[in-house]
This record gives structure tokens, C-alpha cells and sequence, in this order.
């Protein structure tokens, strides 16, 4: 609780806040453990300008409905990496369609 209060209370001091989403960090934690989504929420209260970058599996935008911007990259290699920081900085427009459909 106490990390949580200090990531919301650095994050309400700046005018974007990008957080890195980990779908695969679920494989080590329990099931139902929602600590990403909840700080999500909080920091999105916090700073309404928040981008999610989703490194692996793009279905995590399902878990975090009201972000107003979400990124995938599919891994984090340098070159997606790379790829995901030329786009925060307008470098390069994102062009690139989900492969799937996502359903609520």
C-alpha cells in the first residue's frame, strides 16, 4: 500500500504518466490477483493522461477499459523497445491493427 501511495503521489506531480503493463508477470502471482489493474486505476485518477504499454499480450487492454492510450509491442526486445519510444516522442505514428479480435 505503501509503494502504491507513493507511485499515485509522484505520478499527480507530472502531466503524463506511462506505465508498463506485464500479462506475464500473472504466471507468478495467484489467481485473481489484481495489483496492476488496481494502480492503473489509481494512477489514472491521479494523471489523467496515462499511457499502458502492454510489453507481451495485448489483451490486457480488456482489463484496463478507460485508459485513454494503450500501447502494444508484443515483447520487449530493443528494437520494440526502440519502437514504442519513437512513438511516445512522435518520432513515428503507430499504423500497426491488433491480428485479433478483442471482446469485452
Amino acid at each position: 500500500e505503501r509503494v502504491y501511495a507513493q507511485a499515485v503521489g509522484q505520478a499527480a506531480a507530472h502531466d503524463v504518466v506511462i506505465f508498463g503493463e506485464w500479462a506475464l508477470i500473472k504466471l507468478y502471482v495467484k489467481q485473481g490477483d489484481t495489483w496492476q489493474e488496481d494502480l492503473i486505476a489509481r494512477l489514472q485518477q491521479a494523471a489523467p493522461k496515462l499511457v499502458v504499454i502492454a510489453w507481451h499480450n495485448p489483451a490486457a487492454i480488456l482489463r484496463c477499459p478507460t485508459v485513454p492510450t494503450f500501447l502494444t509491442a508484443y515483447g520487449n526486445t530493443p528494437a520494440q523497445v526502440t519502437a514504442v519510444v519513437a512513438v511516445l516522442v512522435g518520432e513515428q505514428e503507430t499504423k500497426g491493427q491488433l491480428p485479433i479480435h478483442l471482446a469485452p
